[in-house]
């Protein structure tokens, strides 16, 4: 944050988690290990609906597939936000840095 007071040099203050990034966060009322968790139910539950509907439709109906894989990624992304009091967006947020600090895929 930039401050300044009358007479005085401007004053930058950066949190600590932005100097040390070693620094865990806590953000949406989780740690970042339990971001991580979320993280990995999250893309387990994209690879889920992903499974079902390659399973339930055959392969040369893209579309019809395609269409699947959304609706059953939509219920299934919406019931795991219920059950850990999250927002779309959040999860949205917590997938973006877990893509931004490399977070590994989970293994099925």
């Amino acid at each position: 944050m930039l401050s300044k007071s009358a007479g005085s040099s401007p004053r930058i203050n950066i949190h600590d988690s932005v100097r040390n990034p070693s620094i865990p966060e806590e953000k949406f009322g989780y740690s970042e290990n339990q971001r991580k968790d979320i993280y990995k139910r999250i893309v387990w539950a994209e690879d889920r609906a992903r499974r079902e509907a390659e399973r339930a439709i055959d392969s040369t109906e893209v579309m019809k597939q395609a269409e699947l894989i959304d609706d059953l990624n939509e219920k299934y992304q919406n019931a795991l936000a219920k059950e850990i009091n999250l927002t779309r967006d959040e999860m949205t947020q917590i997938v973006v840095e877990g893509a931004m600090k490399n977070w590994p895929m989970p293994q099925e």
